[in-house]
């Protein structure tokens, strides 16, 4: 879907600066409405039209440290320039650390829950491996429910590992981003 602003197409994951100022991250293409699902730094989603946001050019530290001597140097750039080339900067992380957020409360979420799956399914296991002294007809009927829960515990530790692997890459990444916060706030000020 073109957006009118930049002549270009928004695509997910992009980050966009929302006229009034507010940066947000596009998480969906909305083709039937014309619009696309922008998640602000909040957490908060809204809809808006490709009129009602510009695509924000990203400017990695080197370049913005060589953006802040070439301004120095020929005065060329006007001050609001700069300070919105670092608010961008820091409306981009606000937006990324705000979804990484939001992923990790979901992974913790659904690792909570298949902690709580797996303790269930081994109480249960417990209880048929105790009821085993039954008739043969009962002992082979709970083998195949014993076997059944045995693998369905299997399944249940490595989808509880997995998400633990999960939320532990979400944490590292979250610190990363965080760790970079205060050096653009530098690069900020210094622009200002």
């Amino acid at each position: 879907m073109p957006n009118p602003v930049d002549g270009g197409t928004a695509a997910e994951g992009e980050t966009v600066e929302i006229f009034g100022g507010q940066f947000g991250v596009i998480t969906k293409c909305l083709e039937e409405l014309g619009a696309y699902e922008i998640r602000l730094p909040n957490g908060k989603l809204i809809n808006l039209k490709s009129s009602s946001f510009k695509r924000v050019k990203r400017v990695a530290p080197l370049q913005a440290q060589s953006l802040q001597t070439a301004s120095v140097q020929t005065a060329s750039a006007p001050p609001a320039f700069q300070a919105s080339e670092s608010s961008t900067i820091v409306g981009e992380l606000r937006a990324q650390v705000a979804q990484i957020q939001a992923t990790t409360k979901a992974v913790r979420s659904e690792a909570d829950n298949a902690k709580w799956a797996l303790k269930t399914m081994q109480g249960v296991v417990k209880k048929l491996q105790a009821a085993s002294s039954a008739s043969m007809q009962e002992k082979s009927e709970q083998q195949a429910k014993l076997e059944h829960f045995q693998q369905r515990e299997v399944a249940l530790k490595e989808q509880a590992e997995r998400a633990e692997a999960e939320l532990v890459a979400a944490k590292k990444h979250a610190e990363k981003l965080e760790s970079r916060q205060p050096a653009e706030r530098e690069i900020g000020r210094a622009h200002v």
